[in-house]
This record gives C-alpha cells, structure tokens and sequence, in this order.
C-alpha cells in the first residue's frame, strides 16, 4: 500500500495545475476527490477556493497528513485542463502508477501556453460573434471587437498585480461598460434594431467574457 500523503501529494498538485490554468472550483475538487477514493483513501476532506485548495487524509490515524496550498490567478489553457483531466481519468481507472503519473504530470505542466497575441485577437474575435448573435450590427460588431481586444490587455495588466478572480472580474465587467456607453455617447447608429444597441450588446459580451475567462465567478 502506498503512502497516504503521496497520494494526497499528488491529487493537490494536480488540482493545483487544473485551478491555475482556469479549471472550475467544482471539477477541482471532484478530481481530488476521485483520485483519493480510487486509492481507498477513506477518511479525506477537501476544500477548493477560487485561490486554494485544503486537503487532509486519515486525521485519525498514524499517517495523518494535510496540505494548504495557494493557487494565484492564472490565464485560461484548456489545452492543459484537458490532459490533466486525462491523466486523472487514468489514475483513477489504475492505468498508470504513480511515478508514471508525476511524469506525466510535468509533462502537462509543461505544455506551452497560447501566445498573447493570439489571445488578444481571439478575445476581440469572440467578442464580436457574441454581438452578432445578441441581435447587434456589423458596426456593433466592429465596436465590440475593440472593446474586446482592449479588455483582454486589461486582463494582461492586471494579471502583474495577482489579484483574485472576483476582483478581476469586477474591473473587467467595469471596464466593458464604461467602454460600451462610451461607444453610445459617439451618437453613431450603431444597431440597425433598436431594441440591440451595443451597450446591451457590449455588456451580455462582457459578461460571457467573464464566464468564459474566470468560470469560478
């Protein structure tokens, strides 16, 4: 039988790797949870923030452990999600050992990240199918690209200052919509219904943007 803390070692770190690269709280957590059940680990209790995870495994026994662990605010990978759910799915189903799996593990880690530029054009790329589909013009559309592309080097920015999710969504959703009746205040006719008018638009984009960027708001 293996150790309990090597297991619970593993299990955090690949939490750790799934909530730093944009997983959501709940799936966080259901990964840990599975990995320890799949070893039998029987007394366990987890708790997994947006910013940390808090783990323990056998309190009452002679190989009682328990980790803390801090998880800053990262950008949104699924590339790395999606291996390290399948090495989870591999754990738990005794595909792999547990030396393998810490290999496998820096291999996801590893993985390299989306080049920023990409993602600020993808983001004002996204933003602008979202007005499209809201009801909003090709001139809604072309407004809202910039206001995306803007709100991801926002992103960028405050990412320096590792503030927490909540925060960065708020300053987020903020910006949109100052940006968005700023775009109002130009007196364009920037829908074709007036019903969809690029601040509705623009905010519905800002809030999808949210969801999508930091799910664990």
């Amino acid at each position: 039988m293996v150790y309990t803390n090597e297991i619970l070692t593993l299990a955090v770190e690949i939490g750790d790797s799934m909530l730093r690269n944009g997983a959501e709280i709940y799936r966080v957590e259901d990964t840990i949870v599975h990995i320890l059940k799949s070893y039998e680990v029987k007394e366990f209790d987890v708790y997994v923030i947006s910013n940390g995870i808090f783990a323990s495994a056998n309190e009452n026994q002679e190989d009682a452990c328990s980790i803390v662990r801090h998880v800053p605010l990262g950008s949104v990978n699924l590339g790395k999600i999606s291996a390290l759910n399948q090495l989870a799915r591999d754990i738990c189903e005794h595909k792999i050992s547990l030396i393998d799996s810490w290999e496998k593990l820096e291999r996801c880690q590893n993985l390299p990240n989306y080049p920023n530029s990409l993602l600020v054009f993808f983001c004002g790329l996204g933003s602008a199918g979202f007005c499209y589909l809201f009801g909003g013009s090709a001139l809604d559309s072309l407004f809202t690209f910039g206001i995306g592309i803007l709100e991801q080097l926002l992103l960028f920015a405050l990412k320096k200052y590792n503030f927490s999710k909540i925060i960065t969504n708020i300053f987020a959703s903020l910006f949109v919509t100052l940006l968005a009746m700023l775009c109002m205040l130009t007196n364009l006719n920037l829908s074709y219904q007036p019903e969809y008018h690029v601040y509705n638009t623009c905010i519905g984009v800002g809030e999808w943007l949210c969801f999508i960027l930091f799910p664990d708001f």
